[in-house]
């Protein structure tokens, strides 16, 4: 039987410069990946901020919009709410327009607890219904 020999440049395995190499772009892969997850994080936290901001909104607007103009307050008002998911501030001025019949300006603003988001407002105006008959 034959043996075969073994020469310097034939052996198996992987030399030190070669795992060097493999674990520093190991390394670099690995954090490039934790800088990203930790940025996705944050834009999820924010995400949810902005759009429970934005239910706040439309929550009051609408409720605004649904009041009869009659029964609107001619005061203004805050309000502090403690929800979980986005503890804020409102406060609604209701103005009469001046020289104008039966119009008001309403103005929303909802001011949240978090520093990292502004506060955003809401203005529209309602007039009174008139009552108009189609069959005169």
């Amino acid at each position: 039987m034959m043996q075969r020999r073994r020469t310097r440049g034939s052996r198996g395995g992987s030399s030190l410069v070669e795992v060097m190499v493999a674990v520093t772009l190991l390394g670099v892969v690995v954090a490039g990946t934790a800088g990203m997850t930790t940025y996705v994080g944050r834009r999820g936290v924010l995400n949810a901020q902005l759009t429970a901001r934005g239910a706040v909104l439309a929550r009051e607007s609408d409720r605004l919009m649904t009041i009869p103009y009659d029964s609107l307050p001619s005061n203004a008002t805050c309000t502090a709410d403690s929800l979980p998911a986005f503890p804020h501030t409102r406060c609604i001025t209701i103005t009469e327009v001046a020289g104008g019949r039966g119009y008001r300006n309403v103005r929303l603003i909802v001011t949240p607890s978090q520093p990292t988001l502004r506060a955003d407002t809401v203005m529209v105006q309602r007039t009174r219904a008139v009552a108009v008959s189609p069959l005169r």
